[in-house]
């Protein structure tokens, strides 16, 4: 997972790209917000984990 500052952004806000295991980058989205931008770190893992029940074989693990 890279969470980095979108530079096409003019507020420069935070976005997360996840590389998958065959090396495919993928922005998470939600089917209104493209790219989706993340107030903080905690709130991407959250929605990470829970967007993983609509995939088959993928487990994330938030550890306090």
């Amino acid at each position: 997972m890279i969470i980095s500052v979108d530079p096409s952004d003019e507020r420069k806000r935070t976005v997360v790209d996840l590389t998958t295991v065959f090396g495919k980058t993928v922005r998470l989205t939600t089917a209104t917000k493209k790219p989706r931008y993340f107030k903080n770190t905690i709130q991407a893992l959250d929605t990470i984990s829970s967007q993983t029940g609509e995939l088959k074989n993928v487990k994330v693990k938030i550890k306090s």
